[in-house]
């Protein structure tokens, strides 16, 4: 919401070396197959390299420790 990030650097780093070894069609076609599991539509999933995030819809307090 404000643009912060709670976690995934290695989600992020997986995805980049994935597209570089020529997975990004194998991981867009996982996508649009659960497309409605995560409330999109499958068709809006664009062509170039795409990344499933979670959006809170509440703000985060970094002072709550969660075992």
């Amino acid at each position: 919401r404000d643009g912060i990030v709670l976690g995934g650097n290695g989600r992020t780093m997986m995805l980049q070396l994935a597209y570089e070894d020529g997975l990004g069609g194998e991981i867009r076609g996982l996508l649009q197959e659960k497309a409605a599991q995560f409330g999109i539509q499958s068709d809006s999933i664009p062509e170039d390299r795409v990344a499933l995030v979670r959006v809170l819809d509440e703000p985060f307090d970094s002072t709550v420790v969660v075992p």
